[in-house]
């Protein structure tokens, strides 16, 4: 079993399954990897793991609450609080054997920090439409080919920013069948 099984998240097998399929078209040794909202890990963790990028940047201010309620049938709800592994010394500790991952406790876009060329980005932060726009222009920014990867393109905020976005540079979006995840590809010059 892969440490990213074991951890909670939301990386359903399905969401698996399509990111395993984006990795293996765009990601490998080579290739720096950004992940906008870490949460508790395990997309990261999923990306390190099966991904084996040369270097992941993860971001996430760690702030805020975070629970979820899962219903079964509308007979039974289970709520999930995820603030104890949603804390960036907990986060921290396990990545801390991987040399090849940067945590950076803050907000993103981060426009003073100095970044490589990003050929693979997962953005999972702030949903609302101006954090998802702003995120988008700046990893658009430190890439050239790759692709960008958003989740939950089924709520309004990220979907409006991302038809802007697409707009704007003359790009395609594509989704999963649920369209909870969409994808751009980015092939500049």
């Amino acid at each position: 079993m892969l440490k990213w099984q074991s951890m909670l998240g939301y990386v359903y097998p399905w969401k698996a399954t399509v990111l395993e399929e984006l990795y293996q078209e765009y990601v490998d040794s080579n290739t720096n990897c950004i992940e906008v909202g870490i949460l508790c890990g395990k997309s990261l963790m999923h990306l390190l793991e099966v991904g084996r990028p040369k270097h992941i940047f993860g971001i996430d201010p760690f702030t805020g609450k975070h629970q979820h309620t899962l219903q079964f049938k509308n007979l039974l709800d289970i709520d999930i609080n995820f603030d104890k592994q949603y804390d960036y010394d907990r986060v921290i500790e396990y990545f801390k054997d991987f040399d090849n991952v940067t945590i950076i406790k803050d907000y993103s876009p981060l426009h003073n920090y100095e970044m490589p060329e990003i050929g693979y980005a997962f953005i999972d932060g702030n949903h609302n439409y101006d954090n998802v726009l702003a995120d988008a222009e700046w990893i658009y920014s430190l890439m050239q080919k790759g692709i960008m990867v958003f989740d939950d393109y089924d709520l309004d905020g990220v979907a409006e920013a991302m038809d802007v976005f697409a707009e704007k540079y003359n790009l395609n979006i594509s989704t999963s069948d649920n369209t909870q995840l969409a994808w751009i590809i980015i092939q500049k010059g």
